[in-house]
């Protein structure tokens, strides 16, 4: 599946499932070793896995007074966690789908919260802007991954986090996995954490809170192909995590002065 098609694609999601049930399109994190999300407010219990991956992201990052941006923000779910569930200061969620950023401006009240449309490749933003940087599952659909990853660095100010998350190695993606790895190790930041989730990742996949059993809740006459197709391609995914046939790997890094 080329890029190009993977950004058509969450249009289309855009475009067949509007509700505003679908906040979240994270895979999810599911560790049985940690406490019950007794920190997850009752009327945000089904989208507990979801909330839970990307605090597990953003855990030892100072978040209170801090100005974060959101890459791939999607329909607002990890805004919506930054804005209800941490202290920072102020929160930016860019993305390249019109029809995402018109959804969470739709969807989502957060006074803390702007979405914006724009290009993870060229991000509309001044140098040295964001205390954090977040990205989530969105940096395969990036054709210029090196790019992206100047970007981050560019308006991160002094010292910044970038938390960094997303599938690897995924075979159906036609993408040079062995150069992104390359430019990601070659990039101006200090690794502070490398963690491989895709155990805890796969089990929210599996369980009655997980993505596909929510979308498929959401079938109509209107969008049934689509939905079946997406669960169909989320089953796949599942089962080849399972398989070992990918990973999904979890970093913190600090960004590092352009002199190293």
């Amino acid at each position: 599946m080329a890029v190009t098609s993977e950004r058509n694609f969450y249009d289309e999601v855009a475009t067949l499932l509007p509700s505003a049930k679908l906040i979240f399109l994270n895979y999810g994190y599911a560790d049985a070793a940690v406490e019950p999300c007794d920190w997850i407010a009752p009327a945000d219990e089904c989208h507990n896995v979801h909330l839970s991956l990307v605090k597990h992201v953003l855990s030892g990052v100072e978040l209170a007074g801090k100005t974060v941006l959101e890459v791939g923000s999607g329909r607002g779910g990890n805004c919506y966690y930054l804005s209800r569930y941490t202290r920072a200061k102020k929160v930016l969620g860019i993305d390249l789908s019109e029809g995402n950023v018109r959804f969470c401006r739709a969807a989502h009240r957060l006074p803390k919260v702007t979405f914006l449309r724009g290009d993870a490749e060229c991000l509309p933003f001044r140098s040295e802007t964001f205390d954090v940087v977040v990205n989530l599952e969105s940096s395969h659909c990036y054709p210029h991954f090196d790019q992206f990853l100047e970007e981050v660095h560019r308006v991160l100010r002094p010292q910044g986090i970038f938390c960094y998350a997303d599938l690897w190695f995924l075979e159906f993606l036609e993408l040079d996995w062995e150069q992104r790895k390359r430019a990601l190790d070659a990039a101006p930041f200090a690794v502070l954490s490398e963690e491989d989730i895709s155990e805890p990742v796969f089990r929210a996949l599996t369980s009655e809170a997980g993505l596909a059993e929510t979308i498929h809740s959401m079938a109509n006459e209107a969008n049934r192909d689509f939905v079946e197709q997406l669960v169909d391609r989320l089953n796949l995914v599942r089962i080849t995590l399972a398989l070992g046939r990918f990973s999904y790997w979890l970093w913190r890094m600090q960004k590092l002065s352009a002199a190293h």
